[in-house]
């Protein structure tokens, strides 16, 4: 359904209504679950981190959140996304609709990719479809003209802030880390299994990964502690993983040396 229609029918806004008339008693439900498993102080740090958590940072370039936005070639053709979908936000705005429900991305990009030579073959692009892409034609037509003309072209991609490569990567790149992360994860997913909670719940695989590539000098307990909290883990996750994850790593260390004396 689309949210943004005003006036919204009785029928939605009943069915919105539903959506939390049930919240309070779910709540006590909870409550007394939480209390039953002894998860209460897990459940209040996750509260408190919610609600202390910083906004993210405005997105650099949100208009490469594009959909199929790979398959634009070129800082020129690039420069003409940007200036599409910038001109789709401000209309949305404009009308308070969601950008997609007046172009979809697909049609965008099918714009960006067809390259045509006038307004007449804009409008003859059959992909470039929406409920806005001929009744604004205009709109579109002078975006395309002004990512064309554009001097300041964007980057065919912008440089990752993200310094750990994926861990398919790890085996020829950091095949101690690639140990380490191997020796820990099911040990962690274990110990979310004995808690009857997602392992991402216990602790987020992001977090894990960081602290197997890069461990504290001494792996201990404590020192693994450390590392998680500075990445932004809750007491209780640590109280839970930082022993779990010192044992794996030190038996990936063992299992290393005792493979190279095997191999010796």
């Amino acid at each position: 359904a689309d949210w943004s229609t005003r006036p919204l029918p009785d029928a939605w806004l009943e069915y919105a209504a539903l959506d939390v008339v049930h919240l309070i008693d779910v709540r006590d439900a909870l409550v007394a679950e939480l209390a039953e498993r002894g998860k209460t102080e897990f459940a209040r740090q996750e509260f408190a981190a919610v609600l202390a958590r910083e906004p993210k940072a405005t997105r650099e370039d949100p208009w490469r959140r594009l959909s199929g936005l790979h398959t634009v070639r070129g800082r020129r053709a690039l420069a003409v996304a940007r200036a599409l979908w910038t001109a789709r936000e401000e209309y949305a705005r404009e009308q308070d609709v969601a950008p997609g429900r007046l172009v979809p991305d697909r049609a965008l990009v099918a714009a960006i990719r067809a390259d045509p030579a006038s307004k007449h073959a804009l409008a003859g692009v059959k992909e470039f479809t929406g409920r806005a892409s001929r009744s604004q034609l205009d709109r579109w037509w002078n975006a395309i003209q002004e990512g064309r003309a554009a001097t300041d072209l964007p980057p065919d991609r912008l440089p990752s802030t993200d310094t750990i490569p994926p861990p398919r990567a790890w085996p020829d790149r950091n095949p101690a880390a690639d140990a380490r992360l191997k020796a820990a994860r099911p040990a962690v997913e274990a110990r979310a299994t004995e808690l009857s909670m997602p392992t991402e719940n216990l602790l987020t695989p992001e977090l894990l990964r960081r602290v197997a590539w890069a461990p504290p000098d001494e792996i201990t307990a404590s020192a693994i502690g450390r590392s998680l909290e500075s990445l932004g883990a809750r007491a209780w996750q640590i109280d839970q993983t930082a022993q779990i994850i010192a044992d794996a790593f030190v038996e990936s260390v063992q299992s290393s040396s005792t493979a190279a004396d095997g191999a010796s």
